[in-house]
């Protein structure tokens, strides 16, 4: 599997359809049901590198595996100044999951930030992505300000 930051248009628009069918079942917040929302907000983030309200910069990252695209991510400066990197999105196709994609995605990710902290959020019903940040070597904290359930890698 390879990561790129280069995404083209019809993988935007998958990963598009991904958050509003992520965001149908619960895992995201209810402006991600939009699939035009969706699609601004990523090419947003792919034409400029930002997130409003979020420091320093962003990508959007795509894994492929014989050049087609199996997991997409979002990673940005952390909006918790005690972390360096986070995780905002992480997606894989419903016909790839239970397959290691997943985590050979976050490993990844964690390659591309060696060095830093990355902190990854989700909701309590985000079982599967519980199971894979506990797999990859996060490990689970608490932060007042957040109703998820965190997760933080020490990655050095």
């Amino acid at each position: 599997m390879v990561i790129s930051d280069n995404i083209t248009k019809e993988e935007l628009d998958i990963f598009a359809s991904l958050l509003k069918q992520d965001s149908a079942k619960g895992h995201y917040d209810k402006q991600f049901t939009d699939l035009a929302f969706n699609k601004n907000y990523l090419t947003h983030i792919s034409n400029t590198s930002e997130i409003i309200g979020y420091p320093g910069s962003a990508l959007i990252l795509v894994f492929r595996e014989n050049n087609n695209p199996v997991c997409f991510a979002v990673v940005c400066s952390s909006l918790v100044p005690e972390f360096d990197s986070e995780i905002l999105f992480f997606s894989t196709l419903s016909h790839r999951r239970k397959k290691g994609f997943g985590e050979a995605a976050i490993k990844l990710i964690l390659e591309e930030v060696k060095g830093k902290s990355v902190l990854a959020r989700c909701i309590p019903k985000s079982k599967a992505m519980i199971r894979l940040l506990n797999r990859s070597g996060f490990n689970q904290i608490t932060l007042s300000s957040s109703k998820n359930i965190n997760f933080v890698h020490q990655n050095c």
